[in-house]
């Protein structure tokens, strides 16, 4: 009886040993035709036959999705890229994007095909990949931290410029050479025309700007239709709005209509602002005050100053800041909602940078305190970013007090609603130039290449020309990826 149960239970075992091995065999079939893949494909490595290793590698993934192999083959890529990456990148591009959507929680895998889309500039495709991981899961600090990068990821203009008037109405001012200004369209960054003024002022809504050439500046619209014209080159303009536009002429401001008649029995100011619903702040013998279209103080309320918007404006949905008391004082709606130190200019992007006990801060149109005060200087936000200053360069910060753009400029202005901004850097140039002339900026150095000439009166002068290499303060614009 025992020797029939031992029978019956090595039977048993015999028959499950059978359906084991029966089992298992389809299984070493596939193990071992991967590795043999597998195996050629490291053998074209070695040889440098990276698309034949490809094609080797695509054949075990055929028979199994496996992760490892698919680091394989994105590294064979890599070679293939390193080595040609004009003929490389698409293919190169194209397996990084199934891998990385293949294992989304694969770190390199999707840092890689970033990397990839930052290699031709596109960095709004880069942003949206690492977003889907993002959002699948992938928490991995290195991927969160390399989307935050990208997110403010910048492009530099290749043009300097000698000076600038901040983006208003779409349009910047930009001068290029001493008495050459251009309009620069903030939409694509193009020349409006390729003509040259002595001076520009900022555009108003309506497409009416002054311009000088000739020795006069002419009132025109967005068709150069000219409207009125003055025989003198301005300094310095306001918006055209209500009919008047502010001018700058020998140290003083003069308000005009479109036909180039000043107005107000020629009352001068100090500064006069662009005209807004009406009213505009005038500055006279250091005290600011509102007027209204008739040159009439609106009131008898007297400021220490008055700020404006980059338009010049002072006003803007019922918010302002004017400066009594030794203090700059936000109102809304007639509503005090906070005093400070100092303040910058307004915008529209709802954050104010203001100045507490020495160090900068924001608040709100509601007067709320939202980044405390601890920068040594800071610009207003615009378009959701805003430059602070670290007591040696500029950078940016955004809306959650987050350094979007490190510190690395001399100076910065504020970004247009295309997430263009101009900043400021030191540009090292070599001209050669008359002896004699003068040469704007910090000279490093100067060679000169001059001898004496005898003049009709028998004295002697120095001529000739020097090599000046000399560095300056010079203007670029970058641009965000506002697509964003």
């Amino acid at each position: 009886m025992k020797n029939s149960v031992g029978i019956s239970v090595l039977f048993i075992v015999l028959i499950s040993l059978g359906w084991i091995s029966l089992l298992l065999t389809p299984r070493n079939k596939v193990e071992n035709e991967i590795k043999a893949h597998v195996d050629q494909a490291d053998d074209y490595i070695n040889r440098e036959l990276y698309q034949k290793a490809i094609e080797e590698y695509d054949a075990a993934l055929k028979i199994r999705e496996d992760e490892r192999i698919w680091e394989m083959k994105l590294d064979a890529h890599n070679s293939l890229y390193e080595w040609n990456s004009d003929d490389f990148y698409n293919s190169y591009l194209e397996a990084a994007q199934n891998a990385a959507k293949k294992y989304p929680m694969n770190v390199d895998f999707q840092t890689t095909l970033a990397d990839l889309y930052l290699e031709r500039e596109d960095f709004v495709s880069a942003y949206k990949s690492l977003s889907a991981a993002i959002e699948f899961g992938n928490k991995d600090q290195k991927v969160v931290d390399y989307r935050f990068k990208v997110k403010y990821a910048f492009k530099t203009q290749v043009a300097y410029y000698l000076d600038y008037h901040s983006c208003v109405n779409g349009y910047f001012s930009i001068c290029r050479r001493k008495g050459e200004w251009f309009y620069l369209n903030a939409a694509d960054l193009s020349t409006e025309n390729s003509k040259a003024y002595a001076f520009t002022g900022p555009i108003g809504k309506d497409g009416l700007r002054l311009v000088s050439f000739e020795e006069k500046c002419f009132l025109m619209n967005s068709k150069s239709v000219i409207q009125g014209i003055e025989r003198f080159i301005p300094e310095a303009s306001g918006i055209f709005a209500d009919g008047l536009i502010p001018i700058k002429y020998e140290g003083k401001y003069h308000y005009y209509d479109i036909l180039g008649d000043v107005q107000f029995d020629k009352e001068s100011y100090d500064y006069a602002g662009s005209f807004s619903n009406g009213t505009a702040a005038v500055c006279k013998d250091n005290k600011w005050f509102i007027i209204d279209k008739n040159g009439e103080a609106v009131d008898d309320k007297v400021y220490e100053d008055v700020v404006l918007f980059l338009d010049g404006t002072y006003s803007k949905n019922n918010i302002k800041i004017l400066k009594y008391g030794g203090k700059y004082h936000l109102i809304v709606k007639e509503e005090e909602r906070g005093e400070f130190d100092d303040v910058d200019i307004l915008t529209d992007d709802g954050l104010i940078a203001v100045c507490v006990n020495g160090k900068w801060g924001y608040v709100n149109f509601e007067g709320e305190m939202k980044i405390e005060p601890k920068y040594l200087e800071a610009k207003s936000f615009s378009n959701g970013l805003a430059a602070v200053y670290n007591g040696t360069d500029w950078g940016f910060i955004n809306k959650n007090d987050e350094l979007a753009i490190d510190y690395q400029f001399l100076d910065a202005d504020y970004f247009d609603n295309g997430r263009n901004c101009l900043v400021a850097s030191y540009v090292e140039e070599k001209m050669t130039v008359p002896y004699e002339e003068t040469v704007d900026g910090e000279i490093l150095s100067v060679e000169y290449d001059t001898r004496l000439e005898r003049q009709e009166d028998g004295s002697t002068k120095v001529v000739g020309s020097k090599t000046v290499n000399v560095r300056t303060k010079q203007w670029q614009i970058i641009s965000v990826y506002n697509e964003i």
